[in-house]
């Protein structure tokens, strides 16, 4: 018996993205799937919404880190959203339950050696301002080391950072949005970056240590 596969992804940053792209890749592999199909629930939702969890989460993780870090842990309890919220997220997602129930699916998902340690710097798919912090305390460190930076699609910051590692520039590699981001992290040493949930995951499922900007 086929089954139908349906992966729900968000476009907040682009973690989520790839990983419904694997899957999706994957699914369609497997002998007894006849159709999968992917979807962004934030596509589906109103344009207020959209950029409160767009626009509005990546300029807090850049100016107040602290405080999205408070409403993960206030907000993780299952079924533990304020009445309010849970009223806005029911109200938009109308939409979504609506196109799950439609399709119908049977399923739905939602290191090389180096001679120096290695460390992987992560501004994230946005390009967060604390990489320009993190890799000035790294030029100050003495230890034998190379080290990855990634910007994202932040040309800005890649420019900065580039000019900033500049006399020290045999020791580090600045790189924009890059899709190379699981083989980076095979050969890293140590993951520098916002602890998301995916990239905790793959950091874990890869055994590589992991530290939040300070």
């Amino acid at each position: 018996m086929t089954k139908r596969v349906l992966i729900l992804t968000a476009s907040t940053g682009s973690g989520h993205n790839i990983a419904a792209d694997v899957l999706d890749s994957y699914a369609r592999q497997l002998p007894d799937i006849e159709e999968v199909r992917t979807i962004d629930v934030l596509e589906l939702t109103s344009d207020l919404y959209r950029a409160l969890f767009e626009d509005a989460y990546f300029r807090l993780v850049n100016v107040a880190p602290w405080l999205v870090g408070w409403s993960y842990d206030r907000n993780d309890r299952p079924f533990g959203l304020p009445e309010a919220l849970s009223l806005l997220d029911q109200l938009n997602n109308t939409e979504v339950v609506k196109a799950i129930k439609d399709y119908r699916p049977d399923v739905v998902p939602a290191r090389a050696g180096a001679d120096v340690p290695t460390l992987l710097i992560s501004a994230g798919a946005a390009g967060g301002a604390y990489t320009r912090t993190v890799v000035a305390q790294t030029l100050r460190m003495r230890n034998p080391f190379q080290a990855v930076v990634v910007c994202g699609r932040n040309q800005a910051l890649e420019e900065h950072i580039t000019s900033l590692v500049a006399a020290q520039a045999e020791r580090y590699r600045v790189l924009r949005y890059t899709s190379d981001m699981p083989d980076l992290m095979r050969v890293a040493t140590l993951f520098v970056g916002k602890p998301g949930g995916l990239t905790s995951s793959e950091c874990m499922a890869g055994l590589l240590a992991t530290t939040p900007p300070r």
